[in-house]
């Protein structure tokens, strides 16, 4: 009988491939436009959570402190990476991805279904192992939607975003996980102004995780379509 920790094990292992469009695009040269990133920089920005994500997966395992990122502020946070990551050659940004995955890989390992189901923190409504989905396959797909967005590839942005949706729901069954799948391919929909396709997308994940309204109510991805999203009844 399959466990949660093969799942997430088998996911990894199929998903390896998500990223070979940003290592081929890899380069050293600058980004041609204020603001844009660069293949190098969405691979280390990547990296950078998969390690995090391993630190925190051996954090629940071994009951060590969870490690904490220096700002609390996300926008602060990516930016500051952004910044350090930006001295890094693209043979070190490639490397850095490879090794980060290989270490998500064998801190998953190392973990029962029971270390999976913990919190990250007392605080925490949600198991760790959602943070392996978030920094393993969830976050390349959300950098390769970007990646293909900025050079006016709608098509493979889509196939992106997709992806990751149709991984969640065939490896598995949590609810409140499908639901959140459901609701990020729904606001990518939104943001790219398919306001049909979102609208069914975010409905159906407010039905499954009725917990979804309270971040659907001020989601900026959602701004086209929110006077359309039906109240709580």
């Amino acid at each position: 009988m399959s466990t949660l920790r093969d799942s997430i094990l088998a996911v990894l292992a199929g998903s390896r491939g998500m990223e070979l469009p940003l290592v081929a695009a890899c380069g050293d040269a600058a980004a041609g436009e204020p603001g844009r990133w660069t293949a190098r920089d969405h691979l280390a920005h990547i990296a950078h959570y998969r390690d995090y994500g391993a630190a925190v997966l051996d954090a629940v395992r071994t009951g060590g402190p969870v490690p904490a990122d220096a700002e609390a502020d996300l926008d602060q946070r990516n930016a500051r990476i952004l910044a350090e990551n930006r001295k890094l050659t693209a043979i070190d940004a490639k490397e850095r991805a490879r090794a980060s995955y290989d270490r998500l890989v064998r801190a998953a390992e190392r973990c029962s279904d029971d270390d999976l189901m913990r919190p990250p923190s007392p605080g925490s409504n949600a198991p760790v192992w959602w943070m392996v989905s978030g920094c393993g396959w969830g976050h390349v797909g959300q950098h390769l939607v970007h990646w293909h967005l900025d050079r006016d590839d709608w098509a493979a942005a889509e196939q992106a975003a997709r992806r990751v949706h149709e991984i969640e729901m065939a490896s598995f069954e949590d609810g409140r996980h499908r639901a959140a799948a459901t609701y990020n391919l729904g606001c990518f929909y939104a943001t790219t102004g398919r306001s049909e396709q979102a609208l069914e997308l975010v409905r159906e994940a407010l039905a499954q995780g009725p917990e979804l309204r309270d971040v659907a109510r001020d989601d900026p991805d959602l701004s086209s379509i929110r006077h359309l999203i039906p109240k709580e009844s």
